[in-house]
């Protein structure tokens, strides 16, 4: 059966997918508590978090920004920590902010992190692993998020995993798991607490501790 499938994560200790905005999916900057990216500022100014986001969606030389939450002091930078990753560092009172993630704000009371989407076929996704680790596709239509993303996020917290199905003539599907986050170098998937009230079944389990693996 050919299907939609969606791969939602759902926030329960972070304020990132949080908006008044009535639409379904909105976008937001990716949040990293407590980092910073060094060396590579190129505009400082005080300002709230919220200002310093919107001016940099504004700058095309901004690629990230870091807030420091104590002096409210906003900083682009003209890079994003995955070009370099030994800059990325311990910031107590600091928050980083970079590339935009896709938030579902009506599935299941809203709040959830779409970290895949398939759809129509018009992305390949028969990728490397350098691919699904920086991330591809477009927010729009169908995309991974990137592995490096989603270990970051589930790193610190308690997070959730939903995935819904839908095949061609309308009829859904969804497998939901109180237990998720993704962990280390090789990106450990662990996953648990498979919710019995799914109707999609459980696929999920079995690969629980498993590391991740691509073609190459």
């Amino acid at each position: 059966m050919e299907a939609i499938i969606s791969a939602l994560v759902l926030i329960l200790m972070m304020q990132i997918c949080r908006s008044a905005n009535q639409q379904r999916f909105i976008e937001t900057f990716y949040l990293a508590e407590n980092r910073a990216l060094l060396n590579h500022v190129f505009y400082k100014k005080t300002s709230s978090p919220v200002i310093c986001g919107r001016d940099c969606s504004m700058d095309p030389q901004c690629a990230s920004f870091n807030y420091q939450i104590f002096n409210k002091v906003c900083e682009f930078n003209n890079i994003t920590r995955s070009n370099s990753r030994d800059d990325f560092i311990e910031s107590q009172g600091s928050v980083y902010y970079d590339e935009k993630v896709y938030c579902d704000m009506e599935t299941d009371g809203g709040g959830w992190i779409v970290v895949q989407r398939r759809l129509d076929g018009t992305v390949d996704f028969y990728r490397n692993w350098t691919e699904y680790q920086s991330g591809f596709g477009d927010l729009y239509s169908e995309f991974w998020l990137g592995n490096d993303i989603i270990r970051d996020l589930t790193g610190s917290g308690k997070w959730q995993l939903r995935v819904n199905m839908e095949d061609w003539q309308f009829n859904t599907a969804w497998s939901s798991y109180g237990e998720f986050a993704v962990k280390y170098d090789n990106y450990t998937l662990r996953v648990g607490s498979y919710d019995g009230k799914s109707t999609a079944g459980d696929s999920m389990s079995y690969h629980n501790g498993y590391s991740f693996t691509t073609k190459d």
